[in-house]
């Protein structure tokens, strides 16, 4: 059978055990009238259905914060500085720097991290459906209509501003950063700009906020395309006012 084959009856011989043992406790369960134990199990089970309703609700709160339609590569592109011949008129629909977010209809900014350089992946972001490649001069294949531009990650974060119409320019941004502190210090800003009658929107470590309503957050600066989404949100929905805790990675990182 060779090692694998005998590990593939080892595992259905610890499945098949495990299955009668449960249905001896199932009987003795059943003989008994039911235990404190089949009681907890039952509880637990509402507890997590009541969790994955939860966990639903918040990502259709999230997908409302970024839904998207498409912009023209050329007014995608506006006050970025980049060579090359695109095809201006190419309809976008999603910016990614992940090679797993690329599919059809996007662009895709590659990127040079400490580890990986997402131009190594370029011809599979073709394969997939990308329709317009960002990279930077250093990158190991350049086409002509590929847009080559000095920092791919600052252009990254204009490309967000721009899909998203540029929402930071219609607010009044307050940046808070620092080793310590950005937390409680954006809350209080906030309460205080509440408190004066003006409408502010929050982006920070624990989530976002637009009045009251909420999405929880991953990072303390969220990725471009998830930032502008918020912002835009937030622009729409009133807030005439940003509150944002601002991280020395965000900030390293032109996000």
């Amino acid at each position: 059978l060779g090692s694998h084959g005998i590990q593939l009856l080892l595992d259905k011989m610890q499945e098949r055990n495990e299955k009668t043992r449960k249905a001896e406790e199932e009987g003795n369960k059943a003989e008994n009238g039911g235990t404190l134990e089949s009681y907890d199990h039952e509880m637990s089970s509402a507890a997590r259905e009541s969790e994955e309703e939860q966990k639903k609700q918040e990502a259709k709160r999230k997908k409302s914060f970024f839904r998207r339609a498409f912009m023209l590569l050329g007014a995608l592109l506006e006050n970025i500085a980049y060579t090359g011949t695109p095809d201006l008129n190419a309809e976008i629909r999603y910016i990614c720097s992940n090679i797993n977010d690329v599919r059809e209809d996007s662009i895709f900014v590659a990127i040079k991290g400490q580890h990986t350089n997402a131009a190594e992946y370029i011809p599979l972001a073709i394969h997939l459906g990308a329709k317009a490649i960002v990279c930077g001069p250093d990158a190991p294949i350049i086409l002509s209509d590929f847009i080559v531009v000095e920092q791919p990650r600052q252009a990254l974060a204009l490309l967000c501003s721009n899909f998203y119409g540029r929402p930071s320019d219609d607010l009044h941004v307050i940046g808070v950063t620092g080793t310590n502190g950005k937390t409680t210090t954006s809350y209080m800003i906030r309460h205080i700009l509440a408190n004066a009658g003006k409408k502010t929107g929050l982006i920070g470590t624990i989530e976002a906020c637009g009045g009251e309503d909420c999405v929880g957050m991953n990072n303390t600066t969220p990725e471009p395309w998830e930032l502008y989404g918020i912002i835009k949100k937030l622009r729409d929905d009133g807030c005439r006012y940003l509150v944002m805790e601002v991280s020395s990675q965000g900030l390293h990182q032109h996000r």
